[in-house]
């Protein structure tokens, strides 16, 4: 039966209000006070100035001139270029960050430790055999607490807005849960690799269709991750077992073509993420016997490797400091520790769970 732990602390839903200071712009015969002057970048008019479009200039806060006034700050563009903000994996309290989360297989708990507070709770959902597949179904910014059960093919998604939660089947005995965003919409979208016939089957959030998709062979584990950096998961394998190496193919949602690349072994943990920072995820790997990580740069090809862990250590990839890019982390059943090398604030230690505990960010790692 599932249900909420006695000890669940709820989290109200908040908003999150930024503060904008915007300091008046003159010249001439004129002051404008509020550089976005329409939602939709319409014209203004006053005095001796007309402005059409006053958002989507190439630049943002560079000098804009005409006829009786010269701008010379503002927010006049988006320097995103149209990219959809990049969200933190596992970020269970909406910050931007990764959270230190773990599943206790029995009595099939879920804690956390809110990296915006501190505060740690804890939810009763699932059973022992449930496979971890958490992810923001539902397209709030937090990561909800799910799980797809492999007996009966059934996904169960615990809302973060209320704790209330929904199930629907969708796969069968023997697939392999890859839940990701494949249709750009800001929710994780149900997917399974089915391995006897190596097929993908997507259900997408965006429209409720179904992508079914041929890709990869026997013997294949699902990497699914943005390599091409449109914004959408792209359907990935790694071949643990190619006949001169651990080999990567990937089918780039962007053009549909297919990139194939030889890296690792095939004892080698894949832990593809955006580890430079370039809005594209990283092939990379860690490796258990040395406790390496092997990243391969997304811009050029080019790789670099550095030792952070120890064997017996399992992979825990996130961006726990909320800088965009993914920080490399292990979390040791021995101590219960874990270790992060963020990127941007240096190497946390934490000790959070117990040795018989799963590391939530672990989960994807096949």
């Amino acid at each position: 039966m599932l249900r909420y732990f006695s000890a669940v602390q709820i989290v109200n839903a908040f908003v999150l209000f930024v503060s904008v200071s915007i300091f008046g712009q003159s010249g001439g015969s004129f002051t404008i006070e509020k550089s976005v002057i329409s939602a939709g970048g319409g014209r203004a008019a006053g005095g001796n100035f007309t402005l059409d479009g006053s958002l989507g200039q190439p630049l943002a806060g560079t000098r804009s001139t005409g006829a009786n006034f010269a701008v010379l700050s503002g927010f006049w563009a988006s320097t995103i270029n149209n990219q959809t903000l990049r969200r933190a994996p596992f970020d269970f309290d909406g910050d931007h960050k990764t959270d230190l989360s773990i599943f206790r297989p029995v009595p099939a708990e879920w804690w956390y430790l809110r990296s915006s507070d501190g505060q740690v709770p804890a939810a009763q959902f699932g059973n022992s055999t449930d496979k971890l597949t958490p992810g923001d179904f539902t397209g709030d910014g937090k990561t909800d607490i799910a799980l797809w059960r492999p007996a009966s093919g059934f996904w169960f998604i615990l809302r973060s807005e209320n704790g209330s939660f929904f199930s629907f089947p969708f796969g069968t005995a023997g697939d392999v849960p890859t839940p990701a965003d494949f249709d750009g919409d800001g929710r994780t979208d149900a997917a399974v690799f089915r391995p006897s016939i190596a097929t993908w089957f997507i259900l997408r959030s965006s429209d409720g269709g179904t992508t079914i998709a041929s890709f990869g062979a026997a013997g294949d584990l699902p990497v699914t991750a943005d390599y091409d950096g449109d914004s959408k998961s792209d359907i990935a394998i790694f071949r643990p077992n190619a006949p001169n190496g651990a080999e990567w193919w990937y089918a780039k949602s962007s053009n549909g073509q297919t990139a194939a690349l030889q890296f690792g072994s095939s004892t080698d943990k894949p832990v593809p993420g955006d580890y430079t920072g370039d809005g594209k995820s990283d092939i990379a790997f860690f490796r258990p016997s040395t406790g390496f990580w092997f990243i391969l740069r997304s811009e050029d090809n080019s790789f670099f490797s550095f030792p952070f862990g120890a064997a017996g250590d399992l992979p825990t990839p996130g961006d726990y400091d909320g800088d965009g890019k993914t920080d490399a982390g292990v979390f040791r059943p021995a101590t219960a520790n874990w270790f992060i090398n963020r990127s941007g604030s240096g190497v946390l230690i934490q000790q959070f769970g117990l040795a018989t505990d799963r590391p939530v960010p672990n989960a994807f790692v096949p």
